[in-house]
């Protein structure tokens, strides 16, 4: 009897959960860091493709607990960071497929409401696609991956705000666990090249949010 309550009680609480939720939605950019030079002189389009945009979603409950979607479109140059693989042999990095890409982030964490001023912590896991990736041969499209999203905004008339939002992407647990390693590897130039990479794939983003 004792089970079946609190099997009831722990339903009803989860029904609750959307009632008592703050939801937003919002978009992003992030602008061309670590883009190569490029000999075009649009540099308004150069500027624009090598950006990192995002849709974002968002549900803040019971206080403080936050689940989050983000789905980010990647320009190539750091799909080709996000792909590369560890070679064991030369203790390198090599290079991945140059196309733009898309990555779904689904996190969970907490966001705490200051009076107008955001701030979140949230980790979670991503699933990375290339474009046409089917097309590509002798590529391994990346396993399921782990990031970390931190947040920090301000409110606009309760309903509206802009968030200063970090995320960090290794596409593949694997790859995760290779630059780890490489940050505490005793050869400094392996060291370098691993920190190298985890900067890389720091994606800094402004968020423009609506509450609802």
């Amino acid at each position: 009897m004792r089970k079946h309550l609190c099997t009831f009680l722990a339903l009803v609480a989860l029904a609750a959960l959307p009632a008592l939720a703050e939801v937003e939605f919002g978009i992003g950019i992030s602008p061309p860091i670590g883009q190569p030079a490029s000999t075009s002189t649009d540099a308004g389009q150069q500027i624009w493709d090598g950006a990192t945009k995002s849709v974002h979603i968002g549900m803040r409950t019971l206080g403080v607990l936050y689940f989050s979607g983000d789905f980010i479109v990647v320009p190539s140059f750091l799909t080709q960071t996000m792909t590369s693989t560890w070679n064991s042999g030369t203790q390198t990095w090599d290079q991945g497929v140059y196309r733009p890409g898309v990555v779904s982030l689904y996190d969970l964490g907490l966001k705490l409401k200051l009076g107008s001023v955001n701030l979140s912590a949230s980790a979670g896991v991503n699933q990375f696609y290339v474009y046409k990736q089917d097309e590509i041969s002798n590529f391994t499209p990346p396993a399921l991956g782990v990031n970390l999203r931190l947040g920090a905004g301000f409110r606009i008339f309760k309903i509206l705000g802009l968030e200063a939002v970090i995320v960090t992407i290794q596409p593949s647990f694997q790859e995760a666990v290779d630059v780890v390693k490489g940050v505490f590897n005793s050869d400094s130039a392996v060291q370098q090249d691993s920190m190298d990479r985890l900067t890389k794939q720091l994606i800094p983003m402004i968020q423009a949010v609506l509450y609802l």
